[in-house]
């Protein structure tokens, strides 16, 4: 796992996927609505189907093992400001704070 801090983050939120097909990997994929940014994607399986979990062209995707019943593909979506994206040299101010104040 990697872990940090996104204090201008907001809304956070998961989203699952439509359960996948019960052949040998198929998939269930879902995306983040749009203005969010995929920040973590795993699969969920009440089966126990899963067979893996990737983050493929901003989709997270889940797959199905052999002889599995189905997965879910799992995404953790949050709003995330420009300005923490950016590198240093183009931070700029939010509310008197900017992502330096945080690192």
């Amino acid at each position: 796992a990697r872990c940090g801090a996104m204090p201008l983050s907001s809304n956070w939120t998961t989203i699952t996927g439509a359960k996948s097909a019960t052949d040998d990997d198929d998939t269930s994929e879902v995306e983040c609505p749009a203005g969010y940014e995929l920040t973590g994607c795993q699969c969920f399986s009440p089966w126990m189907s899963c067979d893996g979990a990737s983050i493929e062209d901003n989709t997270c995707k889940a797959w199905n093992k052999h002889e599995g019943q189905g997965v879910y593909s799992v995404a953790r979506c949050a709003i995330i400001p420009e300005v923490c994206n950016q590198s240093p040299a183009n931070w700029v101010d939010t509310g008197g704070r900017t992502c330096e104040d945080y690192r």
